[in-house]
């Protein structure tokens, strides 16, 4: 999620989301064979309007979810932190008024976004 990245930094990029395709392809197959008791099974056990999910959207429900869960929360709380102790008057108040901790939250967000270099086009009239 680098602005501007160099051409190795990009190449290496695509190799490692390749990589980690198939490393989840991988572990799609497996589950098919042997399902256990974890998100990968599941996936291939939901139902879209009575169509199994694809592979591939498999794989990107699994990366969007190690973003989304892991990658978005790690810095959303990083930076939530780091925030507060920049501005130990916001800490103390957030200390001194803890129900307003779901408010603080929110205006956290906003202030320091996770992922301020993710864009979105559209690409279809809707």
């Amino acid at each position: 999620f680098e602005l501007n990245p160099s051409e190795e930094t990009a190449k290496a990029a695509v190799r490692a989301s390749e990589e980690f395709s198939a490393y989840l392809r991988g572990l799609i197959a497996e589950r098919r064979k042997a399902p256990g008791d974890d998100l990968i099974s599941a996936l291939i056990a939901a139902h879209d309007e009575g169509e199994r999910l694809t592979e591939q959207e498999m794989v990107s429900t699994c990366v969007l979810l190690l973003n989304a869960g892991h990658e978005a929360t790690v810095n959303t709380t990083v930076n939530g932190w780091r925030t507060l102790f920049h501005h130990p008057e916001q800490l103390a108040a957030l200390r001194a008024a803890p129900a307003s901790l779901p408010t603080a939250v929110e205006e956290l967000l906003r202030y320091d976004t996770p992922l301020q270099l993710f864009e979105r086009w559209v690409l279809d009239d809707i």
